[in-house]
């Protein structure tokens, strides 16, 4: 189920490594904050670059156990599934991101980038790009519409221009002798033209990449905008049908989006895209609720909650949303951790009954707490866990400090000497006793005495 999805209730190959990796991101992520300002995006796409090397080790995992003799297809199901929770994982992270961390208020752009990322798979154009002449295949307008609804412009281009008649067209040399403007000429164009000029508005489409161009960019988009609006009304006639769509979608004709949109996610996109590039995050709401609207509720899924939140400008619903769906799990911590930095959400104190006991224990600490006491009950990730612990109030954090170390077993020196360190660390005497006094009593049972002493003196000073 979802609740335990994205926690490690099963520390192994992939998953570990990415448990490693996580914790030494996040405990240089403290380290750097603890000296003064911390550059979060930095951290926030490490984050990420761990989720996708984890991804992609699975999925190598997944391939390997479906072609494997005598391989079992539910080990590889098992695997396709942890695929498909760590891709999840990736795409909110992303997208909070975007968001919440990201300084660029006008996320139009960056969004473009994350729905390319997670949600929309490009359609293959390669074999199209090679027919003799694809604009007869079936497939040929679709996938140009489909480019240019995610935002893939370079792509579309290098589709629109496999049309033999645009390829006639440079090659008699027009494109040469014409200007490119619509009124440029006085003869009625040909089709080839048309694509021309169709070629040329995707190729000039403004481009807001931050805020210091946003005056600029008022100006060339309006321009843009006459440009693409002169096409369609003096030549809707003569431009093929599949082109007079394209056009439509460029210029943001909410009926032609709405009918090449499967789904919510996609229809905001588009209309922010095409329509309005120069929203800010925190002016989504409107254009998520319209998206909202023309799609079921029926057909969301919590993923799909989660996103909502985001995309409305409301990380603490985000985190709750996520806490429901994936438990309180490394993607939970993690997220809290960044968002809480980037001053998106604070601290909420929760009922001691739902934090076991734990009087003033607020939404942030169970988050820190539930993930460490998760990799303290895997082996040989107790130290990890303790790292969890430093961002937590100091007495919380002693305590559950003290729980995990008298969890682990005193089975070698080398170990007593690691829960020692970490017991220096906490200041943590008694239990460093204690583990001091198991050694003397092994030792002793082991019949080696000498050792017995040192250990004995190790009793000694930690209790005097």
């Amino acid at each position: 189920g979802g609740s335990v999805a994205l926690c490690w209730h099963e520390l192994r190959g992939p998953r570990r490594r990415l448990a490693t990796q996580l914790h030494a991101t996040f405990v240089r992520l403290h380290s750097a904050a603890a000296m003064g300002e911390v550059q979060l995006m930095a951290y926030s796409r490490e984050y990420r670059a761990c989720v996708r090397q984890c991804i992609d080790e699975l999925a190598a995992d997944e391939q390997r156990a479906r072609g494997a003799a005598g391989g079992s297809a539910g080990e590889a199901d098992e695997l396709a599934a942890e695929v498909e929770k760590h891709e999840w994982a990736d795409c909110i992270l992303h997208l909070c991101e975007v968001f919440f961390v990201e300084r660029n208020a006008y996320v139009g752009e960056p969004l473009v980038r994350w729905l390319q990322l997670h949600v929309a798979e490009p359609p293959a154009i390669g074999a199209l790009v090679g027919l003799l002449v694809p604009e007869q295949s079936a497939d040929y307008w679709p996938a140009l519409h489909r480019l240019l609804l995610h935002g893939r412009l370079a792509e579309a281009r290098q589709l629109l221009g496999a049309h033999t008649q645009l390829r006639a067209h440079a090659a008699l040399g027009d494109a040469a002798a014409r200007t490119g403007a619509v009124a440029g000429g006085r003869n009625e164009p040909t089709a080839g033209e048309l694509l021309f000029y169709l070629d040329m508005l995707v190729e000039n489409r403004p481009t807001l990449r931050s805020a210091e161009e946003l005056l600029e960019f008022r100006g060339n988009w309006r321009v843009w905008q006459e440009d693409a609006a002169m096409l369609e009304r003096r030549y809707e006639l003569a431009l093929p049908s599949g082109a007079l769509t394209a056009l439509k979608i460029l210029r943001a004709d909410e009926g032609t989006l709405l009918a090449g949109c499967s789904g919510w996610v996609e229809l905001v996109l588009a209309l922010a895209f095409h329509g309005q590039p120069t929203l800010r995050r925190t002016e989504f709401e409107p254009v998520v609720n319209h998206a909202i609207a023309h799609f079921p509720e029926e057909r969301y899924s919590e993923n799909d909650y989660i996103l909502m939140s985001i995309m409305l400008d409301d990380p603490k619903q985000a985190l709750d949303n996520l806490g429901a769906a994936y438990g309180r799990g490394w993607l939970l911590c993690h997220l809290t951790d960044l968002l809480a930095r980037a001053g998106q959400v604070a601290p909420r104190p929760l009922d001691a009954a739902l934090a076991d006991g734990t009087d003033g224990c607020t939404d942030h600490a169970l988050a820190f707490l539930e993930h460490a006491r998760t990799l303290a009950a895997t082996h040989g990730l107790w130290q990890l866990a303790l790292d969890f612990l430093l961002p937590l109030p100091r007495r919380l954090a002693t305590a559950w400090a003290s729980a995990i170390i008298r969890a682990e077993s005193v089975c070698s020196d080398a170990q007593a000497a690691k829960l020692l360190a970490a017991c220096e660390v906490w200041g943590l005497e008694r239990d460093a006793a204690s583990i001091a006094t198991q050694m003397v009593v092994r030792k002793l049972r082991a019949g080696m005495p000498a050792a017995a002493l040192s250990w004995l003196a190790c009793v000694f000073f930690f209790f005097f």
